[in-house]
């Protein structure tokens, strides 16, 4: 088998930002400095800006996608990755689609998820006056796609976030021991460079404290004045000859890691049924005709029932698991 591991060689650099802070302390104008921008603009944040520079840095000439939804900030960053593709294809027909990608901000695009999921439980059979645990995931899931997604592409990526308190518990007692952004746990991890913008130093343009910048160009634990884009201009410098970073190919990675939880690759229908330790009871299994019906409303290929049917070992609790699928797809038909 050939080695995975390759040499490490110099790549495109491109910055993966997270600002947070309190109301007024620069986020949005910081994120105005990175040049030729996609903004999702989910607050309104950047009305006051558009057309007019409020500091020398900030650029005015950014495209702007206004909007609460987070279907439509997943369908603009969909689009961005197909232009994406089409520029790469053919870069003399095709223009790129943009330089950066911003976000702002990621608390309303995360809060927007949660709520849209609780919405949609309500309107089942059992009212939910809140999460679960179990529906996390789920809700999850759009969210990581999308920075997935946005990391991938050849462009700087912003995301900005309210702040909020991080507490410890004590007992049954609640203490405030710091401050974090508002949003999901997972997601300063997503980002090579997270600031913590503070109110600012009388005369100065923003005041940030570093939390951790992947660069190298910010030290974490400190605190700088008037930070935008173009200090990291000398470490960006002459990188654009360098070889691109690979993508991590989201879908097909995802596919592949799906493998771990069956035991091996279903390469297809007709070689699962081969198996004579399943070849009778999953034939049953996915050709009795009612629930044969159910998967085919379902559209589940084949390979999916004999992967799905290997788990059961009697008909009674494979019914039971279709039942339970089936009421969910027409659900999801229905919303």
């Amino acid at each position: 088998m050939p080695s995975l591991f390759k040499k490490s060689s110099p790549k495109n650099r491109w910055l993966k930002i997270l600002a947070y802070g309190d109301p007024g302390t620069g986020k949005t104008i910081f994120a105005l400095t990175f040049p030729q921008a996609r903004v999702a603009d989910m607050e309104g944040g950047t009305l006051h800006y558009q057309g007019r520079k409020v500091i020398p840095q900030q650029h005015d000439d950014f495209e702007i996608l206004q909007t609460g939804s987070a279907m439509k900030v997943v369908q603009a960053a969909d689009q961005t990755v197909e232009e994406f593709k089409a520029w790469a294809k053919d870069p003399e027909k095709n223009p790129r689609p943009c330089m950066s990608f911003i976000i702002d901000p990621m608390t309303k695009f995360w809060a927007r998820l949660q709520e849209a999921y609780l919405d949609k439980m309500q309107k089942g059979d059992e009212f939910r006056m809140g999460l679960n645990i179990s529906d996390w995931l789920p809700i999850k899931r759009p969210l990581k796609n999308l920075v997935v997604d946005l990391q991938n592409l050849p462009m700087h990526f912003v995301m900005t976030s309210h702040e909020g308190n991080e507490y410890e518990k004590s007992g049954k007692e609640l203490t405030v021991v710091g401050r974090k952004p508002k949003v999901e746990a997972d997601t300063p991890y997503d980002a090579d460079t997270v600031l913590r913008f503070i109110e600012p130093a009388e005369g100065s343009g923003n005041t940030v404290f570093c939390e951790k910048d992947r660069t190298g160009v910010l030290t974490k634990g400190k605190t700088y004045s008037n930070v935008y884009f173009d200090t990291w201009k000398e470490y960006l410098k002459g990188t654009e000859n360098f070889a691109p970073a690979p993508a991590l190919e989201r879908p097909a990675e995802m596919t592949e890691d799906q493998e771990l939880f069956h035991g091996g690759t279903v390469e297809s229908a007709s070689d699962q049924s081969a198996n004579p330790e399943t070849d009778t009871l999953v034939a049953t299994l996915i050709n009795e005709p009612a629930l044969k019906k159910a998967m085919d409303d379902m559209d589940w290929p084949e390979a999916k029932r004999i992967a799905m049917a290997k788990r059961f070992k009697d008909m009674e609790s494979w019914k039971t698991f279709l039942r339970d699928a089936w009421k969910e797809h027409q659900k999801g038909k229905q919303s």
